[in-house]
């Protein structure tokens, strides 16, 4: 009998609301103000890959939080492409008929309804305390800066574009568990290479390999970790500083190892291996030290996760195994350590050659005749490799008679370490044991020990106590902006509140960071400054740096005294001191101009900065500072108005774009290089308490509990896919300790995401059973060789 549908009753409402959504889409597309061509065709071909495979959308969503991000030239904070991106998602699958199964076993735990219920009441009622008294939804400057009301609705949108697409992430899962989780792991892999790519980009890297004249300058950029610059990758949020890559690779890299685990094909190996290893690498660079923080607490998880799963499966010898290679693993770093400590990272490159070598010797026992030759020429190598390193060492040269015993310990140490290893691997399983173990080794002792006892971190961490010293502080004053009346206690003082009432608790005072706002005089819009040291407003741009350019603008101030510090400089999102040498600056100073306007004129020569066609170099940016300094700190912040912004080459090329603010502030973004703390409260508890209010903080961590839980009833189904999504999110929660990487739209989006799928884990495999490919790969790949 075939079922009858009424077309009206089910199809038509949704068709109807779906090109709603696809109109407002289609707006929002035609109104962005960069790369408009190149975001269509991207929309284009994800809704041609949409129809052809329905669950895509899982893969694309997660990778384009890192790799759909055009803010540093739209300009965009409050409504960015990624919105767009959810809309045309949401309409296509709100036009395709819904399945069966989006009604079949949706019920889950009251718990888990309770908790996300009230997380919704807190974001609602925190948005609406936020918004009141209502804004003026025509004001100028409404989408201007962090400051305005309408923050709150950019911090809001995370959680409901996660809520409103969840139920669809029910019914994928419920659809076809395997499938859906290999979409989500395709689209945190392809995010995380993208991520690693632009984190080697902003180190150098790629300019060093195209144009390094010998070893070291090609290997400088890619191992120098004394550097200050902390890479930002492609997080146009980062322009505040905060944590939005922090809170990325926090929840990116135990999902990178989630991939490697369950890859069963030689290329998906490769892939995944890649993937951690950049995503690793980004992580170290970031220098931060919360970050490195929820690597050890995430790394737990896993690692608990782990040896539960395989003890739920009935291979108690496997999770014994897996704990013994862990604990060997562990010894293994100390090892590396001390080889980096005592000769550098040749020292450190011998040892951890001799250990991958030993460690094959001892795991392929056939060819043994070939291996231990093989074996005893890489140890003489690995000998004179340690040796040098020390003699030669920077830090710590030593005497040959001194270097030759401790080279022997540590390569003799090495050797043991390997062989032991090379008995835990399992056998019969293909080279992916071995290559799984290589990877952990060489990237975490390949860059995490260097890191750790480099120059830069070391730093950091003799500094920790003044640090959580001045963080510590920080938490005070925030707590002392906080209203005590119930309403802001139980709601919070509003989502997206605290940069305003941080910026107007400390406008005055000389560490005040400055600010800007869009003004509207006789139908004219244009740029209003308060001085502050810190705040520049820039665009990024291509020109033709071979050729002379003209500067004009027009100034008004009614101040004594302001400085004009303008540069055209190369940069990324965060710079860390304010010497530049790729910049071509020009300071002016702005007296009172009595009301009226002053137009002008500067010339500037860019041959110093070279041309962008050089591969890898940092992106070309105009920027210019109210600045407030020296002697300009003991009095009131100046105020200067700008306008009719040009810069204009030979034959009267145009490089700046709305230069006359009439568009707002498309194609500008504000930079703040040094003081973050007015942007961001720096721990999450702290964050929701203050914006959300005791709700919000129990609500967040009750929806937390609630995933993790779920998670947990899956392990003990011997799934291992919920291991890395628990992972994930508590290495988060992690970064959070430090930091509040949910003041970041789109990464706190992700964070609710992977909070859905692993809620959804609750049906994924019903009655108890195994949850197929991932397990068998799972657990054919640490299956131990017995001894």
């Amino acid at each position: 009998m075939v079922e009858r549908v009424d077309f009206k009753a089910e199809w038509l409402p949704r068709r109807v609301l779906a090109l709603a959504v696809v109109v407002l889409a289609a707006y929002l597309l035609y109104d962005y103000p960069a790369f408009r061509t190149l975001l269509a065709v991207y929309l284009l071909v994800y809704v041609g890959l949409m129809f052809r495979w329905p669950h895509v959308w899982l893969a694309v969503l997660p990778a384009s939080v890192p790799l759909l991000q055009l803010a540093h030239w739209s300009g965009r904070l409050y409504i960015e492409d990624i919105d767009i991106l959810f809309l045309v998602t949401l309409a296509i699958l709100l036009w395709r008929r819904h399945d069966k199964t989006m009604h079949r076993e949706s019920v889950l735990p009251w718990m888990i309804h309770l908790a996300i219920f009230f997380l919704f009441v807190s974001y609602l009622a925190s948005l609406v305390v936020a918004l009141l008294p209502w804004p003026d939804w025509d004001a100028t400057d409404l989408l201007a800066s962090f400051l305005s009301p309408a923050n709150s609705l950019r911090l809001a949108k995370s959680f409901f574009w996660a809520a409103l697409l969840s139920p669809f992430v029910f019914q994928a899962f419920r659809q076809d568990h395997i499938e859906s989780r290999r979409m989500i792991l395709s689209g945190m892999l392809v995010g995380g290479l993208a991520t690693g790519f632009v984190a080697l980009w902003e180190r150098g890297v790629w300019q060093s390999l195209f144009y390094g004249r010998d070893i070291y300058q090609i290997l400088s950029p890619l191992l120098d970790f004394s550097t200050p610059y902390r890479i930002t990758g492609t997080f146009a949020e980062m322009h505040t500083g905060g944590e939005a890559i922090d809170g990325y690779l926090g929840l990116a890299w135990p999902i990178m190892v989630l991939a490697l685990v369950v890859s069963r094909r030689q290329w998906a190996l490769a892939m995944s291996g890649l993937a951690l290893g950049l995503v690793f690498y980004s992580l170290v660079t970031t220098f931060s030290r919360g970050l490195y923080l929820s690597l050890v607490v995430a790394g737990g998880v896993w690692l608990a996760g782990a040896i539960y799963v395989f003890h739920r499966n009935h291979q108690s010898l496997s999770a014994r195994h897996f704990g013994r290679l862990a604990l060997l693993l562990v010894a293994s770093m100390f090892l590396m350590g001390f080889a980096f400590f005592r000769g550098g990272m040749m020292t450190l490159a011998s040892a951890l050659l001799m250990f991958m070598a030993a460690t094959w010797v001892s795991w392929k026992h056939w060819l043994r005749g070939l291996s231990w030759a093989l074996l005893a020429a890489i140890l003489a190598f690995c000998m004179w490799g340690a040796i040098r390193g020390m003699v030669t060492s920077k830090w710590h040269p030593l005497e040959f008679a001194t270097a030759t015993p401790i080279a022997a310990f540590l390569i003799g140490a090495t050797v043991l370490a390997g062989l032991i290893g090379g008995r835990l691997l399992p056998r019969g399983v293909g080279l992916k044991p071995y290559f799984v173990l290589g990877l952990i080794v060489v990237a975490a002792a390949g860059t995490l020990i260097p890191a750790l006892l480099g120059y830069r971190m070391t730093e950091r961490l003799s500094n920790v106590m003044s640090d959580f010293s001045t963080r510590t502080g920080h938490w005070n004053h925030v707590l002392a902006l906080k209203n005590d009346g119930i309403v802001d206690r139980v709601f919070g003082m509003g989502l997206g509140s605290f940069p305003k009432e941080y910026h107007w608790d400390n406008v005055n005072r000389p560490e005040g960071s400055g600010n800007f706002s869009l003004i509207e005089e006789h139908g004219n819009v244009f740029l209003r400054t308060t001085g502050g040291k810190d705040l520049r407003l820039g665009q990024r741009l291509s020109l033709d740096t071979a050729q002379p350019i003209q500067l004009r603008l027009r100034v008004r101030s009614p101040s004594p005294e302001a400085w004009l510090k303008i540069r055209l400089c190369r940069r990324f999102v965060i710079h860390p001191t304010e010497w530049n040498s790729q910049c071509v600056s020009i300071n002016h100073t702005v007296m009172d101009t009595k009301g009226q306007w002053n137009d002008l004129v500067f010339e500037l020569d860019p041959s110093s900065i070279r041309d962008g066609l050089i591969f890898g170099r940092a992106p070309l940016m105009f920027e210019i500072n109210n600045r407030r300094e020296y002697s300009l700190m003991s009095h009131l912040p100046a105020i200067v108005d700008i306008d009719d912004i040009s810069l204009t080459g030979v034959g009267g090329t145009a490089y700046l774009a709305n230069g006359d603010f009439e568009r707002g502030t498309d194609r500008w973004l504000p930079y703040y290089d040094f003081n973050h703390l007015p942007w961001h409260v720096k721990n999450l508890w702290l964050h929701l308490y203050f914006e959300q209010g005791v709700l919000g903080l129990f609500a967040f961590l009750a929806a937390w509990l609630a995933a993790i839980g779920v998670g947990v009833r899956a392990m003990s189904r011997g799934e291992i896919f919920p291991v890395g999504l628990a992972a994930s999110l508590t290495g988060f929660v992690a970064v959070g300790m430090f930091g509040s990487p949910i003041d970041a739209p789109r990464v706190a989006w992700l964070y609710y995401f992977l909070m859905f799928t692993l809620i959804a884990q609750y049906h994924a495999v019903r009655g108890g059973g195994k949850s197929g490919s991932d397990l068998k790969t799972a657990s054919a790949s640490i299956q131990p060789t017995k001894i």
